[in-house]
């Protein structure tokens, strides 16, 4: 459907409510990408392999939830991110 945001940027909306207290700066500066590039991936962009490795690092984040929707949203204990 053209307009509408793709899945893996609703699941990094989710991440921004969640673990980042809704803070579009505190997630950027957190995942160490620029507040620009965070804020098109929030509005439809896909993002990169680097962001998607930091979100998974710092959010704690299963990452094939993050990246297809798959399983859990919480990585398992002792879980290699990735």
């Amino acid at each position: 459907v053209p307009g509408s945001i793709p899945p893996i940027s609703q699941r990094v909306a989710h991440l921004l409510v969640t673990a980042f207290a809704n803070s579009v700066t505190g997630m950027a500066r957190a995942l160490g990408v620029s507040q620009p590039a965070l804020s098109r991936v929030l509005a439809g962009q896909l993002p990169s392999c680097k962001m998607l490795e930091a979100l998974a690092q710092r959010a704690g984040v299963n990452t094939r939830w993050l990246l297809a929707g798959q399983g859990g949203e919480v990585a398992a204990p002792g879980a290699m991110p990735g």
